[in-house]
C-alpha cells in the first residue's frame, strides 16, 4: 500500500473516530533531585499519553544534568569531529557549554502536539517526529509518533531543545547518515543510550 492510500485512509478514520483528548499539565514534568528544581512548561497532550510524556521529560532533565552525559558528549567531539562531512556543523560548537545551555532552555520549555491529515503526511512523507515550532513557541510533537518509549521522547525533547541553544544538523536533508552525527541527533542518542543502557540499540544513529 502506497504512502497517499495510506493517508487517504487515515483520513476517513479521522472523519469517523475524531480526535484525542488534550490535557494540560503545568508545570510539566521535573527532574528528581538535584534537578527537581528543572521543569518544563505547560505541556498539552492527550490524555493517554500523559505518563509517558511526565517520564521522558524527567529523564531528558536528569540526564543532560549528569556528568555522564558532559562527559560522554566530550568524548564524542574529540573522538569523532575532527573528520567527515559533518564536522563544519560542530565548528565552533562549545560542547563543554552545551549542558548547561540546554539545562537553561529545558526550565520552562513548552511541548504541545499537532496531529490529523497534516501530521500524518508529515510522518509518511519526510519522517517528522516532531518540530520546532516558531524557536519561541511550543516544541511540537506528531501525535502520529507518540507510540514509543520514554527513552526515544526524552531523546526528541533535548533534541528540538538543542535547536533552540542554536545547534542544527544542516546536511540531514540531503544526507540522513551525515545528520545523524550533527549536533542535535548526536545530543538526542546520548540522551537515549543513557537511559536504555544495555538495552540500547544503534540503528538509526551515529556511527
Amino acid at each position: 500500500m502506497n504512502k497517499l492510500k495510506v493517508l487517504l485512509i487515515a483520513l476517513l478514520i479521522l472523519s469517523v473516530f475524531g480526535c484525542s483528548t488534550i490535557k494540560v499539565i503545568n508545570p510539566g514534568g521535573c527532574g528528581s533531585t538535584p534537578n527537581e528544581s528543572t521543569c518544563l512548561g505547560e505541556t498539552t497532550i492527550p490524555i493517554e499519553h500523559e505518563d509517558l510524556f511526565l517520564k521522558a521529560s524527567k529523564q531528558a532533565i536528569d540526564i543532560v544534568g549528569s556528568d555522564e552525559f558532559k562527559q560522554a558528549l566530550i568524548v564524542f567531539s574529540e573522538t569523532n569531529t575532527s573528520n567527515g562531512s559533518h564536522v563544519s556543523a560542530w565548528s565552533r560548537v562549545d560542547v563543554k557549554g552545551i549542558p548547561g545551555l540546554l539545562m537553561a532552555d529545558l526550565q520552562g520549555l513548552e511541548i504541545s502536539t499537532f496531529g490529523g491529515v497534516k501530521g500524518l503526511a508529515a510522518k509518511l512523507f519526510y519522517g517528522t517526529q516532531a518540530k520546532e515550532g516558531d524557536g519561541v513557541g511550543p516544541i511540537l510533537f506528531n501525535r502520529w509518533s507518540l507510540k514509543r518509549s520514554s527513552a526515544s521522547i526524552a531523546n526528541t525533547i533535548v533534541h528540538e531543545a538543542a535547536h533552540r541553544i542554536g545547534l542544527s544538523h544542516p546536511s540531514r536533508a540531503n544526507n540522513e547518515d551525515v545528520g545523524l552525527c550533527e549536533p542535535p541527533y548526536v545530543i538526542g542518542s546520548l540522551i537515549e543510550k543513557q537511559i536504555e543502557g544495555s538495552n540500547w540499540k544503534p540503528k538509526g544513529h551515529c556511527s
